[in-house]
């Protein structure tokens, strides 16, 4: 016969095995649980930086697309080849590693320095002085180039000088009680004048830094000393009258002044300066055969800078050395 604890012990093992099971059940879901809670928290910790990578993403595609659009102007305004193109983009975005300007920007100076005749060789070097001067300076990178670029056509300047240009008009600035590109827009007034004149450019920074600082502005200063140069290098090109009053009022005979300013225009034209506020000089400038209304406009400024002559020098003087 079956004893009764032999008939309980299937029972109670059955028992045992719902009680084990439930256990494991119980923390299945227990584990469950907490999962789904290390789940969610994950998830509410990377929704708000899932924002922020995508736009940084979007922002990152973007200027991507706007440095390649730069480029494409790159190829269009110089004679790159497709690989040229390429290497150049390379060697822009090398540069933007080393200077605080995105290579975006950095292409539209390459672009512009491209379009006023920059030389392919010259191309990244001219980009790296325009980007130091939009940090250094209040010159614009884009705007300096058109300046600068302008400027080296008209004196024919060796491109390969770009960075003592560049130089030369930031130590002015920071010298003179006038802005970066006061004396820039000064000198590219000057320039053609300048060139006419053999004027270096060293000596048209230096005229140009001392007239700005003397509160001269670009446009009419730049207009009066033009006249001024281009007045002079005529009388001596032509041996006209007008010479022998130019040489009066420097201290000189007709043949002296011309042989010093065919010889050295700009020692020439200090002299000029040097002698102007006496009343020869003021004579001349009202009688010269320009006509009385421009001279007189241009004794207004010329006298700005002769009363403070040894401003001009000093600066031209210092312009010189910083360009050597």
């Amino acid at each position: 016969m079956t004893s009764k604890k032999q008939k309980t012990q299937p029972k109670k093992a059955e028992q045992e095995l719902e009680k084990l099971a439930r256990i494991r059940f119980d923390g299945v879901v227990k584990s469950l649980e907490e999962a789904q809670q290390r789940i969610n928290g994950i998830a509410n910790a990377i929704l708000p930086l899932s924002g922020a990578a995508a736009a940084g993403l979007v922002g990152a595609g973007k200027a991507a697309v706007d440095f390649e659009d730069a480029l494409a102007g790159v190829a269009k305004t110089t004679d790159l080849t497709d690989a040229g193109v390429k290497a150049m983009g390379e060697e822009i975005r090398n540069l933007a590693l080393v200077v605080p300007t995105a290579a975006t920007d950095l292409a539209k100076i390459t672009e512009t320095a491209g379009q006023l005749g920059i030389k392919n060789e010259n191309l990244v070097s001219f980009t790296r002085v325009m980007a130091d001067l939009g940090v250094a300076t209040d010159m614009a990178g884009e705007s300096a180039a058109m300046t600068l670029a302008q400027f080296a056509n008209i004196t024919k300047m060796d491109q390969s000088n770009f960075d003592r240009l560049g130089s030369t008009i930031t130590y002015l600035g920071n010298n003179l009680s006038t802005t970066e590109s006061k004396i820039a827009g000064m000198a590219q007034n000057l320039a053609s004048a300048g060139a006419q004149a053999r004027l270096t450019e060293a000596e048209i920074l230096g005229i140009a830094g001392a007239a700005a600082s003397l509160g001269l502005e670009a446009q009419a200063g730049g207009t009066a000393f033009s006249k001024a140069l281009n007045m002079i290098n005529v009388a001596v090109a032509t041996g006209s009258k007008d010479l022998t009053q130019y040489a009066e009022v420097a201290g000189m005979s007709a043949e002296q002044f011309a042989a010093a300013w065919k010889d050295n225009a700009a020692g020439a034209f200090i002299s000029f300066i040097e002698g102007l506020g006496t009343a020869t000089s003021v004579s001349f400038l009202r009688s010269s055969s320009a006509g009385s209304s421009t001279p007189l406009r241009i004794r207004c400024k010329l006298h700005v800078i002769a009363n403070n002559f040894w401003i001009t020098v000093s600066w031209i003087e210092f312009a010189i050395r910083c360009c050597s």
